[in-house]
């Protein structure tokens, strides 16, 4: 098991320019096939368009957001419940009570794909066989997490956690 303290993600400005992000993980290349981070929203205004890419999206601090796209559909964003959509789909964040943090995980759709889930405190990990990422996201008590990179070397946790496993496309299932 390996662990990445919050206080090693490496700070990087949104692609448009309207906020901040912190990468906790990341594919190798100028176009990485995934990523995983945690955003810093900050204000209301667009998201950066990532064409070709998945996103879901998990608000881990803060009182909540709501996703405004432009073909007309609202989505708010509840603490610790996973939100995936397009990442070509133009959407603009409209702040509830002050910032949020949330965690972002983007995969390459012609590469790979990814499955976010959350962990509930004592429940047991499932341990992702063949994944090409498999990383838990750690929440502690004041909202400040830490990453577990292979995370099936952790039998429960009693803390909540949002599970990300990235997988090769050849490798999923029919």
């Amino acid at each position: 098991m390996r662990r990445i303290a919050r206080a090693a993600y490496r700070r990087a400005p949104w692609k448009n320019g309207y906020g901040t992000t912190l990468d906790i993980a990341i594919a190798p290349g100028s176009e990485p096939a995934w990523r995983v981070s945690l955003a810093n929203i900050e204000r209301n205004g667009p998201f950066s368009d990532f064409t070709g890419y998945d996103r879901t999206i998990v608000v881990v601090s803060g009182t909540g957001c709501v996703l405004r796209f432009d073909d007309g559909e609202v989505a708010p964003l509840e603490a610790l419940r996973p939100y995936g959509f397009r990442g070509e789909r133009a959407v603009s964040a409209d702040l509830q009570n002050g910032p949020v943090e949330a965690l972002n995980v983007m995969s390459k759709r012609i590469e790979c794909a990814h499955r976010v889930g959350v962990h509930r405190p004592g429940a047991p990990l499932q341990e992702p066989r063949g994944a090409l990422v498999s990383l838990l996201y750690v929440l502690d008590e004041d909202g400040a997490g830490d990453t577990v990179i292979d995370p099936s070397d952790c039998a429960d946790l009693a803390r909540h956690g949002i599970d990300v496993v990235v997988d090769r496309l050849e490798d999923l299932p029919g």
